[in-house]
């Protein structure tokens, strides 16, 4: 009784014995050299100009929200000592109101901790998230026209060393501030929070 092989099977059989011949015909294709590259972010924002007024943009904001979120203790600080002094001297009226002073002062101070630190969020979210994209461009466009297999970030990839011929930085830098201002949407500045009640 003849036996019954499916097509696919006669396929398969077919593919097995032709593998081995291929080398008699002809060596495959030599595979195309890795090449690995190397690049930091960190860097690449705090030196370049762009980059540079990014931060100093961001800092500016925060160091101003930090001074009224220190003023503002500074005002439930002098509330406590009022309250602490006048404890003997002043009536329960008076002392009743300094308290209920300090514990809105307190609650605003909170409140607006949170809102300056949700608003910085965003405002660093708007500010630099142009700035990483146009950089992943560049990175890109170099990676292609150097013939680059794998780029990695420097200090986020478990690299101990690399020799500073594959660092890919300073072009990206130098790439990143001749790139039209223009290229980086601008990011609206976030308003300063004010406490409730001001």
């Amino acid at each position: 009784m003849a036996l019954k092989v499916s097509p696919l099977r006669v396929l398969a059989v077919l593919a097995a014995l032709a593998a081995p011949a291929i080398p008699a015909y002809g060596q495959a294709p030599a595979a195309k050299p890795i090449k690995i590259g190397i690049i930091d972010p960190e860097r690449i924002v705090a030196e370049s100009a762009r980059g540079k007024q990014a931060i100093e943009r961001l800092n500016k904001e925060r160091d101003d929200r930090m001074a009224r979120g220190n003023a503002m203790r500074q005002e439930i600080n002098d509330l406590q000592k009022q309250v602490t002094d006048g404890s003997l001297s002043l009536g329960e009226a008076k002392l009743k109101q300094l308290r209920d002073q300090l514990e809105q002062r307190t609650t605003a101070l909170q409140r607006y901790g949170e809102d300056a630190q949700q608003q910085m969020a965003k405002l660093e979210q708007e500010v630099m998230d142009p700035i990483e994209q146009q950089i992943l461009k560049i990175i890109n466009q170099v990676g292609a026209e150097q013939g680059y297999t794998l780029i990695f970030k420097k200090f986020q990839s478990g690299l101990v060393f690399a020799d500073a011929t594959v660092d890919l930085t300073p072009i990206v830098i130098q790439r990143f501030d001749a790139a039209p201002a223009a290229a980086a949407a601008p990011a609206r500045p976030a308003p300063t929070p004010k406490p409730p009640g001001h």
